[in-house]
């Protein structure tokens, strides 16, 4: 029996593979919401300094403007000793993306050197 003839009809197929494994990687709410949260924090990271300037206190001000609450003027509020919450988070966040790029490319740049000289060790001992 055939699915047409259950009554159910079956999905159509994707036009290519890359279109396939995008399908169901969005049908993985994990996965979407996993990359909702990169997309923003990229987005954030990269545009942030096109909207938000922090300006460089001086030691007066910076006392003055200790443990402040959220405001206009610092959305996210300061610190102890009176940094912008919303800057240094900003600036954070470039630390953060530029560590987990060189952490995800690195095993792509020393394993294959890795493998070819294992590969040549490993013949040159060979009986």
């Amino acid at each position: 029996m055939t699915d047409h003839a259950a009554g159910t009809i079956a999905p159509p197929k994707p036009d290519n593979q890359i279109r396939a494994i995008w399908s169901q990687f969005l049908s993985h709410r994990g996965a979407a919401f996993g990359l909702a949260v990169l997309s923003v924090l990229v987005f954030f990271v990269i545009l942030g300094p096109l909207f938000w300037h922090p300006v460089k206190p001086s030691v007066l001000e910076a006392l003055k403007a200790k443990n402040l609450s959220p405001s206009w003027r610092f959305p996210l509020g300061t610190d102890q000793i009176g940094r912008d919450m919303l800057g240094r988070m900003i600036a954070a966040g470039k630390v953060s993306l530029a560590v987990g790029f060189v952490a995800m490319t690195s095993p792509f740049s020393s394993a294959p050197p890795s493998a070819f000289w294992r590969a040549t060790t490993a013949a040159s001992t060979a009986p």
